[in-house]
């Protein structure tokens, strides 16, 4: 065997030996950081967080929350759902610093930070609701606070 067929297969081996260690090690899917997201209710809402799948499920929606909704129909929800994420902040003295919105898989989770007032609070309750468009493998949700 000459030096140019060794090298040959050594240099095959190898390839051959990455291709397999990079299918067996676990890979993350679908980790979308920074999610953009709307807000289509600013203010105390009792709305139930839930992801809607199904267009039958958002005219019911629609109902309980009036926003622009023209670009939701049919077929958008063919390969497509909504989140609907309803972030309550507590006081309204709560200041409400961030939300970041994450889909790791089936899961999207929402952290939310909110700087809480320190002695005295009013009565008033404050929180926002979010719309988020997210892909049909998405199926749970979660929220941190």
């Amino acid at each position: 065997m000459n030096k140019i067929s060794k090298v040959m297969i050594i240099l095959f081996v190898f390839a051959a030996s990455i291709v397999f260690i990079t299918q067996i090690i676990p890979k993350k899917t679908n980790n979308n950081t920074n999610v953009k997201y709307t807000v289509i209710k600013d203010g105390y809402s009792s709305y139930q967080s839930r992801i809607i799948s199904t267009y039958e499920e958002f005219q019911k929606l629609h109902k309980q929350i009036n926003f622009n909704s023209s670009k939701y129909n049919q077929k958008y929800f063919e390969n497509k759902s909504l989140a609907i994420i309803n972030v309550i902040t507590g006081s309204g003295m709560n200041k409400l610093e961030s939300i970041n919105i994450s889909i790791n898989g089936k899961l999207l989770t929402c952290k939310v930070n909110i700087k809480r007032s320190e002695g005295i609070t009013s009565d008033d309750i404050n929180g926002k609701v979010l719309l988020v468009e997210i892909d049909k493998q998405v199926t749970d949700f979660k929220i941190e606070y």
